[in-house]
């Protein structure tokens, strides 16, 4: 019961990390092609904001 919180906590800081970007908020104006452009965009970027290994810029899902 405890791993289903914790996968559940982890998509959901993932997801709000996702919307933290401007073209993620709202209503998406420019056809579905720039959408799918743009959501995989910021995928790599919050992955990247995970996986930083400099101290001073990471930003890990969860302090292990």
């Amino acid at each position: 019961k405890w791993v289903k919180k914790r996968v559940k906590s982890r998509v959901e800081s993932y997801n709000k990390r996702m919307n933290d970007y401007e073209c993620m908020k709202g209503i998406f104006r420019h056809g579905d092609e720039w959408f799918n452009d743009c959501a995989v965009a910021v995928a790599i970027l919050t992955q990247y904001q995970i996986e930083d290994t400099n101290p001073e810029s990471a930003e890990p899902l969860f302090d292990l």
